[in-house]
């Protein structure tokens, strides 16, 4: 089939209808940005509230990242190593030469004058001793001023030896100056035969004996210091995974270092790190908003929605950093922001969040690219298995496909030797759990946000496909002719949507209950007719009002019923503005006058999404073809075909963003479906079947075919 061209009509937009809006969403977004960046930046664990030094540990600890870092204490252990290790430096004391030999000079001097007195009392001796440079023992005071032995020869041999013994430099240390000294004694002994001058000299010689060289401290520190900087830091290595400390373990001061480098415990972050992160996550924040602009306008200009994206994010960084500690935190935090965008806002959101929420945990950890796999490849899987959900056990397969993703990621982690070996099976159990707990909190999660948003999600879809919910059980009994045609429309609109890549599952809940409108008076319509045709009584302006008013019935029925906002969409815009033509045309031919034929059409919206425009046309096509008394191939595709013409040309499609492409696509999953529930039904109204084959039929019968038609 070849469509007559049309040209399509502006749709829906989703330009912001006020400055307001625009102001509101720079600010949340300004705000996420700077909640975003507090939380990855600063430590938010758990343990840093329940670990302190020298206290037991209250779980198993490893490492959530690869970090080399420097080990202080070894490192300071070395510095002081090396400058100890450098040689003070010493300055000639330019005086201390001439004063030892004034020194000997002078304790001569006293005794000589001393022995021109003749006298040699006890008191004598200690008043000389006072007078002395240095004090000498009483027996060596004794034996100078008693001694025959030249004092000049004595004095001369005894500032030879000082000279001697100080030239070599002599430091300002007890250990050099007591060994001059000694030295100083032995050489005036082995110099003079061992008498008792022999020993007074060299008591005067080595109490003249004093430091010439002082330290000189400034120099020495600069040398130190430049000992110091010269070694270079001790570099100790965390890999990811390791174990730091076990539980009930004592935490010491090593294993506190180690938590504080890892971000587990410990100090604030630096100003540039902070700074270094805001840029980081403004600019993800901007792609992905510039992204939304482009494939999703309706999340970028929904405020309530956008709030949704930056809730979901900020969740999934507080739980990374709250259960930074915990191995698989990655996996299952990508888990649940992945699995709850995709349900909530759409796969395509979620597929563009997915690599920033990686990319952001992975940089918060270091740059650790463990962290960043094991995000994708979970959060992939997760909205693989969220886009194609159909029923309870496809849950149970997300489930197990999650699970597996992060045991593989374990056994990988365990060539990359991240993992010991006698760790490895213990690590595949928590690996598969995670993918477990991963799938339960985010559909937790979705069950909760999806009714404080309004949002429709697949969960909600497949528990309202159920036959058993109680709309569907009550328009069995009350309408089961609507029943069965809701059932088939079902079918028909799934289908199609499968084939042009529409939501199927919206497709196939909303046309399960288009109709439950029909319930209210169910016998005005012709399906659930056994008998006389109750629109014979009426005028046509009464059935008209009766016939289109099932879709506000419907629609005040789903509210009720707080089906999602989606399928009460659909229902509202399932006949769109069209015309009841049946009693429209009968109206003409009973009035004198002008008709007016907005009072026989919908009250509308026209279709505002693919979805609502299948679900139309499945509901136009699955009554037409029941209709039809000849119901060979050639008939059926011609009747589906003047079906879309008709829709197509009264403008029905143009806000719904259905292409000719989509349109084929449509008829021909239309006619695949329709093979299989070829059975009789009344004749399809004569409105279009006039146009089809151009049969003229007598006003009696054409009466009771085209109310079939106008009765729906």
């Amino acid at each position: 089939m070849k469509l007559p061209s049309f040209r399509r009509r502006k749709g829906k937009t989703f330009l912001p209808r006020l400055d307001k809006e625009k102001g509101l969403r720079i600010i949340l977004c300004f705000f996420s940005v700077v909640v975003s960046t507090l939380v990855l930046t600063f430590p938010l664990s758990y343990y840093s509230f329940s670990l302190r030094v020298g206290k037991p540990a209250p779980f198993d600890i490893r490492a959530q990242r690869t970090v080399q870092y420097v080990d202080e204490e070894k490192s300071e252990a070395l510095r002081r190593e090396a400058a100890s290790r450098v040689t003070p430096t010493y300055t000639l004391a330019p005086f201390a030469n001439a004063e030892a030999e004034d020194a000997i000079r002078r304790t001569f001097q006293l005794i000589r004058e001393a022995r021109k007195e003749g006298k040699l009392i006890h008191s004598q001796v200690e008043s000389l001793n006072s007078r002395l440079p240095f004090p000498l023992s009483p027996q060596a005071i004794t034996t100078l001023l008693q001694t025959k032995e030249d004092l000049n020869r004595l004095q001369e041999r005894a500032l030879q030896i000082v000279k001697l013994i100080m030239e070599g430099g002599i430091k300002d240390t007890k250990e050099e100056l007591e060994a001059a000294r000694k030295k100083a004694r032995n050489l005036v002994l082995r110099s003079f035969p061992p008498n008792a001058e022999s020993f007074a000299l060299a008591e005067i010689t080595a109490s003249a004996i004093r430091p010439n060289l002082i330290e000189n401290v400034e120099a020495t520190r600069k040398l130190r210091e430049k000992a110091r900087s010269s070694v270079k830091p001790v570099y100790e290595k965390i890999m990811f995974g390791e174990l730091i400390v076990r539980k009930g373990e004592t935490i010491t001061p090593q294993i506190w270092r180690k938590l504080t480098v890892l971000g587990i415990v410990g100090k604030l972050p630096l100003l540039k790190e902070v700074l270094a992160m805001l840029a980081l996550v403004a600019i993800s924040y901007s792609v992905m908003l510039l992204f939304l602009t482009k494939h999703s306008p309706e999340v970028y200009f929904n405020l309530k929605l956008q709030s949704l994206l930056w809730l979901l994010l900020f969740l999934g960084f507080l739980g990374f950093r709250f259960g930074l500690s915990f191995q698989f935190t990655p996996a299952i935090v990508s888990a649940f922001v992945a699995i709850s965008l995709a349900s909530l806002l759409g796969g395509e959101v979620a597929a563009i969040t997915l690599p920033f929420l990686a990319l952001l945990m992975s940089v918060s950890a270091g740059g650790e690219m463990q962290i960043a796999s094991m995000s994708i490849l979970s959060g992939g899987v997760g909205i693989v298995s969220t886009l194609r959900l159909r029923d309870r056990f496809d849950l149970v397969k997300a489930s197990l496909a999650l699970a597996g993703t992060i045991s593989l990621l374990t056994l990988l982690c365990r060539v990359w030797r991240f993992i010991g070996p006698e760790e490895l099976p213990l690590a595949l159990f928590w690996g598969a759990v995670s993918g477990i707990i991963g799938i339960a909190i985010a559909w937790l999660g979705v069950s909760i946000l999806e009714r404080l948003f309004g949002i429709t999600t697949t969960f909600q879809l497949l528990e309202l496909a159920n036959p058993d919910k109680p709309l569907l059980r009550e328009l069995l009994l009350n309408a089961p002719g609507s029943y069965q045609h809701s059932i088939i429309t079902a079918n028909l609109a799934e289908a199609a949507a499968n084939a042009i890549g529409a939501d199927a599952l919206l497709c196939r809940v909303s046309a399960l209950y288009h109709d439950i409108g029909k319930m209210k008076r169910p016998l005005y319509f012709i399906e659930n007719q056994f008998g006389e045709n109750i629109h014979e009584t009426l005028s046509p302006t009464l059935s008209s009002i009766v016939i289109t008013s099932h879709v506000r019935d419907g629609v005040e029925m789903a509210k009720r019923a707080k089906l999602p906002p989606k399928v009460i969409d659909i229902i509202a815009q399932h006949h769109g503005t069209s015309l009841v033509s049946y009693f429209y045309h009968r109206a003409l031919g009973e009035s004198d006058g002008e008709v007016e034929e907005s009072r026989f059409r919908y009250e509308g919206p026209k279709p505002q999404s693919k979805e609502a425009a299948i679900v139309m046309l499945a509901d136009s096509v699955e009554a037409a073809v029941r209709s039809l008394e000849d119901k060979s191939p050639q008939n059926v595709e011609m009747v589906v075909e003047k079906i879309i013409r008709q829709k197509l040309n009264d403008g029905q499609l143009d806000e719904s963003g259905l292409s000719y492409k989509d349109l084929n696509k449509i008829k021909e999953a239309f006619l695949s479906i329709l093979r299989g529930f070829l059975h009789k039904r009344l004749e399809y109204p004569s409105e279009e079947v006039r146009v089809a084959n151009q049969d003229n039929l007598p006003p009696q019968n054409a009466g009771k075919k085209e109310a079939s038609q106008g009765n729906r």
